[in-house]
């Protein structure tokens, strides 16, 4: 059995099972991901979200299907944090958004 942490009434049991955070850095730009138990890719909302120019995380999230957005406790130096999330098919709604925007204000 792992380690049970509580954070906001939510509780996450660490242990080898745990997601682990990678860092991919794009244009000094850091983006953190990981893999559910699925193995399917899950980025953090702030990073995804500051990278594509949104002022703030839930400007980018509530555009969002519920299915392409969730919550996860995840190790950090610090002890687990609660981050918000996006999906794979989240990641590209939001650059498809933001493209769309730019398209419409040309240079």
């Amino acid at each position: 059995m792992g380690i049970k942490y509580m954070i906001n009434n939510d509780i996450a049991i660490c242990s080898q099972a745990h997601p682990k955070l990678k860092t991919f850095i794009y244009e000094s730009n850091k983006v953190r991901s990981f893999l559910d138990l699925n193995g399917d890719p899950w980025f953090i909302a702030n990073d995804i979200s500051s990278f594509l120019g949104y002022r703030m995380t839930s400007d980018a999230t509530r555009l969002l299907d519920e299915e392409e957005k969730g919550t996860q406790i995840l190790p950090t130096a610090g002890g687990p944090q609660k981050f918000t999330t996006v999906s794979e098919s989240g990641l590209y709604s939001l650059v498809r958004q933001v493209v769309a925007c730019i398209s419409c204000f040309p240079p």
